[in-house]
């Protein structure tokens, strides 16, 4: 029965034969049949196997993360560990300005938007505040003219003024604010935000149309 023995140096294996004329030490360098050259071959395999089990694995997993299933699991992991995450203690700054349903369907509605905005503006003018953001997209003139004066003449007033801009539904331009409201404006921002489920998680800090780019607001 052959024994071998390696020799890391000569890059081979020493083959220990007994014969009939004594023992006869041989260098085989291809090693074949060697006992340890095989183990080495059983581990380079199991290797070249997990390696692929991982790439397949992770193919997978890229690819379910394209589906909607996979966005919702995404999405709701990104949520349970917001909700995790304590906010830092902070000094307001800012104050949003809103209207319950009640008392907008009382005010007019639709209809009665813009006037609502006005008096809105009017109200902020005696406190100056820094910036004024306005998120509501004044794309086309409204149904009263006497309200689209008051919001202009309240706009006049109001320092900083930030007004809103939306992209159109097939992204070939941007709505803008009629030019009697822009040029009171300091600045437009769009308003564009990437929902799926009905939540805002993120918001694109900037949209580009054509040459034209807009800030997120």
């Amino acid at each position: 029965m052959p024994v071998y023995l390696m020799n890391s140096s000569l890059r081979g294996c020493f083959r220990y034969t007994q014969t009939d004329a004594g023992a006869l030490l041989m260098l085989e360098p291809s090693c074949a049949g060697c006992p340890a050259t095989s183990m080495k071959s059983q581990s380079h395999t199991r290797l070249i196997g997990y390696l692929l089990v991982l790439l397949a694995s992770f193919l997978v997993a890229m690819a379910a993360g394209y589906t909607a299933l996979g966005r919702q699991i995404d999405a709701d992991a990104y949520d349970w560990m917001f909700r995790l995450r304590s906010p830092a203690p902070w000094t307001p700054e800012s104050a949003l300005l809103e209207i319950d349903e009640t008392s907008f369907l009382k005010l007019g509605g639709i209809g009665g938007l813009r006037s609502m905005l006005a008096g809105a503006l009017e109200r902020l003018a005696p406190v100056s505040p820094k910036v004024v953001v306005v998120d509501l997209t004044l794309a086309e003139a409204g149904r009263d003219p006497a309200d689209d004066s008051r919001l202009e003449a309240a706009m006049s007033h109001t320092g900083n003024l930030v007004l809103a801009s939306e992209m159109m539904p097939r992204g070939e331009g941007w709505q803008d604010p009629i030019p009697r409201f822009s040029k009171w404006a300091a600045a437009v921002g769009h308003v564009h935000a990437a929902q799926e489920d009905g939540v805002n998680r993120q918001v694109p800090l900037e949209k580009v149309v054509g040459r034209e780019r807009r800030w997120a607001l």
